[in-house]
């Protein structure tokens, strides 16, 4: 498949981790969690991010394992304050993972 390279770079960079340790789904949907957590991942990656959020986001309903990427995110301006409200389980939109790869490359001054 065309992204394979892609893909594999991601793996390696921590940035994706498939649905297995053996298994990737490239067709499936990505929820807006997801999305934020591999955001978060690309910052950390290339050591844009600073110190670690401690904002409390109670009031969203999203899977532990992604509170910290968005809380992160908000506290940059990366996500709007109640982006994750409601829907964090969804599949993310393009247009949702564009808002949000757009904030990211203000937040690390590349544009």
């Amino acid at each position: 498949d065309w992204f394979i390279k892609d893909v594999n770079t991601a793996y390696r960079y921590g940035i994706v981790k498939g649905v297995s340790e053996t298994e990737f789904n490239p067709n499936g949907f990505v929820t807006r969690e997801e999305a934020a957590l591999q955001i978060y991942r690309v910052l950390s990656a290339l050591n844009m991010k600073n110190a670690e959020s401690k904002t409390a986001i109670d009031n969203i309903d999203c899977s532990p394992w992604a509170s910290e990427a968005i809380s992160y995110l908000m506290q940059n301006g990366i996500l709007p304050k109640d982006a994750f409200s409601v829907r964090a389980h969804d599949a993310a939109t393009r247009g949702e993972v564009a808002d949000m790869l757009y904030h990211t490359l203000k937040y690390a001054n590349l544009l």
